[in-house]
């Protein structure tokens, strides 16, 4: 009888165990550190470490999709509605506030900086500087990222067509834009994995100094929310955080 409880015991408990385990769909975006996809196909990057660390302190949770890249737009609308769960890397914005879930704290921090050919002798020290010069001071940025709109709002030319900030940097090179303008460090990582060292340089000027963060659907339930803010908080306390960042920055 004893043996037949302890049974039943540890059969309730896996159940329980499998009830509250919850699986969410996620997805990559071609965008290093948060995203790199190497050579031999599978992706690394900050998101990703970041994902398996909540993993590791709440094997209750786990993802589905961080090896699959996909443009930042369809991410984008997936996430709106409730095709993806969560997206680990958005700017947080009003606009996107109104549409996602965001919790606390970032999984890294960053600020926006300008990036022009090493032999354009050119200085800002504010995005009015590039309005005043029209369609002279055209920026390249990625499609669907966040400041897009913020420069277009501002009357700022700008060609969002590149689908990876490595292409905008390489349309830099050759000379189809004056600017290109991302997270300093996204900029950073892609410039080094591009090899444009010596053909690029970054302004020293900083903008929109703020987070890249963890998005949910609003389909998802607040107590999954609140157990991957619980984690995310732990690997803040504990120095993780910082370190995941360094790892690739």
């Amino acid at each position: 009888m004893k043996n037949f409880l302890t049974i039943v015991f540890v059969g309730l408990v896996l159940l329980s165990t499998n009830l509250s385990a919850q699986e969410l769909k996620t997805a990559a975006q071609e965008s290093a550190p948060k995203f790199i996809k190497n050579a031999n196909g599978s992706v690394t990057g900050v998101s990703v470490d970041v994902m398996r660390a909540i993993t590791r302190i709440d094997p209750t949770i786990t993802f589905n999709g961080d090896q699959t890249i996909m443009p930042f737009k369809r991410i984008e609308n997936m996430l709106e509605t409730g095709k993806l769960d969560v997206f680990f890397g958005f700017v947080k914005n009003k606009e996107r506030q109104e549409k996602y879930v965001y919790i606390d704290p970032p999984i890294y921090k960053v600020a926006d900086v300008l990036v022009v050919r090493a032999v354009d002798p050119v200085n800002i020290n504010s995005l009015d500087e590039i309005k005043a010069m029209g369609t002279d001071g055209m920026v390249l940025m990625t499609a669907g990222v966040a400041q897009v709109n913020q420069l277009i709002a501002m009357g700022i030319t700008v060609d969002d067509g590149g689908k990876t900030l490595g292409s905008n940097l390489k349309k830099l090179v050759i000379n189809r834009g004056r600017f290109v303008f991302q997270s300093e460090i996204e900029v950073a990582a892609a410039i080094k994995e591009e090899k444009l060292e010596s053909k690029v340089r970054i302004l020293p000027v900083k903008f929109n100094q703020g987070g890249r963060y963890v998005a949910f659907s609003k389909k998802v339930a607040a107590t999954v929310v609140d157990k991957i803010k619980s984690a995310l908080e732990k690997l803040e306390k504990s120095g993780e955080l910082k370190a995941i960042e360094a790892k690739y920055y």
